[in-house]
């Protein structure tokens, strides 16, 4: 269990208080090490009236919300200091909720669109803003070309936020800038009590220890015989070049970002519930269907030669991402503030998929044509695949040992990151030196297990509001999507809200 207490640099005017990290925290925090890699980002483009622009664009009215901000969420205020044995506490001055620190407001002025693009592309792949003494960061770009529009940034560490956090961290900005003054703050031990590890807020904790004790004891003896059947190696994914020395390489990141509309969406969600399954469901099937379609095109191109087309033909699929945890938390926790309080609680998952669909395309050759989706994965084998991965999902997340299953692996997989960022932090300073060589598909699943797709439904995550009321003036408007008309006295979103992590180094 993690609580906050005072820190040793506590005084009565000034306290200042601390917790160790959880363990999900922690291996995210390792995952700093390796060159800032899943640090995220949230891009808004927004357009307001011309008579709303100077009062919601004032430096002043900016640097108060972020103020009130880490009042409501003081983790975004918080310090991370590194302990023994690769342990790592949160610190808290609680003056700098009241204060913004150099580099946490950032105010610039852009001459386009692409020019704020580029400039959070930088901070994903390049630049490094965040680090262990500051933990969140906003960027607004004021536009030069557009009298009206104007963008925002906001960057997190990913030991403090995740996917449903960062929605909510959005919500509650973009309401205070538009109903300013903002409300009395509320007290700041009531929000630290919010603002714990996941594994303090487990209904478990309310059991007594020996029965947490039995019940820790029969989630290890499953996993210890779900790994006898679970090869911890295996799996393929895109072509890629991968080298004994990858892990200690920082890679280029790229982004592409798709926006389905609100007819199609829809229609994705209908259909998924007509046939009784869930998109999370869906997702790694179509994840799958799109790998073997790219694998294909390639082979049929004579880019990959027969030993690898034939290892690939007969290779599983993997797929992982992350799982909100929050519902699978105490109740009481969640009634106060817990359910959108901007901290981290996920687990994860890792689904096994069938070798490659491909159909009717199996006996293609080199020079051959490449088919349709439809000749790689009848609709009925589609739902089928689909059903399999909700087999895997019932059986991880319906499980009434599913807390202690998640927590009971934690521990290792914090080693193991550990383990990567130590041997990562040996490489950068050059006290550690690997021969380089590079791995071919199936030498590489004979390593590790390789993930073919990765990511998460999350759920609907639109938790912006469609419209907010002005103290000032009359309603302001919150429009997720492409809008090619203004309000008058309104602002909008000409770019849906988008998290991208910062996987700078994925392996």
């Amino acid at each position: 269990m993690s609580s906050w207490v005072l820190n040793e640099k506590s005084t009565h005017d000034h306290p200042v208080y601390e917790r160790p990290l959880g363990s999900t925290e922690l291996g995210f925090y390792w995952d700093t090490v390796c060159d800032r890699t899943a640090d995220t980002l949230q891009h808004l483009s927004i357009e307001c009236s011309p008579k709303d622009f100077k009062t919601l664009l004032d430096i002043n009215r900016i640097q108060t919300v972020w103020s009130y901000l880490k009042q409501r969420f003081p983790l975004l205020a918080s310090q991370i200091e590194p302990r023994e044995n690769g342990l790592a506490s949160f610190v808290l001055a609680s003056r700098d909720l009241h204060r913004n620190r150099p580099g946490e407001v950032t105010w610039e002025k852009i001459e386009s669109a692409w020019q704020a693009k580029h400039m959070a592309d930088q901070l994903i792949r390049a630049k490094q803003h965040l680090s262990d003494d500051l933990l969140a960061a906003v960027f607004i770009l004021e536009r030069t070309d557009a009298h009206n529009a104007f963008h925002i940034i906001l960057h997190v560490s990913h030991c403090i936020t995740d996917g449903m956090a960062n929605g909510s961290l959005v919500r509650t900005f973009l309401d205070l800038l538009c109903t300013l003054p903002p409300p009395e703050a509320p007290q700041l031990l009531r929000q630290l009590s919010l603002s714990l590890a996941s594994e303090s807020v487990f209904p478990t904790i309310q059991y007594n220890a020996a029965r947490r004790r039995w019940r820790m004891a029969i989630a290890r003896v499953i996993l210890q015989r779900r790994a006898e059947c679970f090869s911890k190696t295996g799996g393929h994914t895109i072509p890629r070049t991968i080298t004994t020395a990858t892990s200690f390489t920082p890679a280029d990141s790229r982004n592409i970002v798709v926006s389905f509309s609100v007819y199609d969406t829809s229609m994705v969600t209908q259909t998924c519930r007509s046939n009784q399954i869930t998109f999370g469901n869906a997702f790694p099937v179509i994840g799958q269907i799109a790998i073997t379609r790219v694998l294909l095109r390639k082979y049929l191109e004579g880019k990959i030669d027969r030993d690898e087309w034939e290892f690939r033909q007969r290779e599983f699929m993997i797929s992982g991402g992350p799982i909100n945890l929050r519902p699978f938390l105490d109740r009481k926790w969640l009634k106060q503030g817990g359910v959108d309080n901007v901290s981290l609680a996920i687990s994860f998952y890792i689904y096994r998929l069938p070798f490659m669909p491909l159909g009717r395309a199996r006996n293609l050759t080199p020079g051959m044509v490449l088919p349709p989706f439809a000749d790689l994965l009848s609709i009925p084998r589609f739902f089928h695949r689909c059903e399999v991965i909700k087999k895997q999902a019932d059986a991880l997340m319906k499980h009434p040992l599913f807390i202690e299953l998640g927590s009971e692996g934690s521990p290792r997989s914090v080693e193991r990151m550990r383990s990567i960022g130590e041997e990562w932090q040996g490489h950068q300073t050059g006290r550690l030196q690997t021969e380089t060589m590079k791995l071919n598909p199936q030498e590489q699943a004979s390593r590790h297990l390789v993930f073919g797709t990765g990511g998460s439904s999350m759920g609907n995550v639109s938790t912006v509001y469609s419209c907010y009321e002005i103290s000032y003036s009359s309603k302001i408007w919150i429009c997720m999507g492409r809008l090619t008309f203004l309000f008058q006295n309104s602002i909008h979103c000409t770019r849906p809200t988008r998290q991208i992590p910062m996987f700078r180094n994925f392996i």
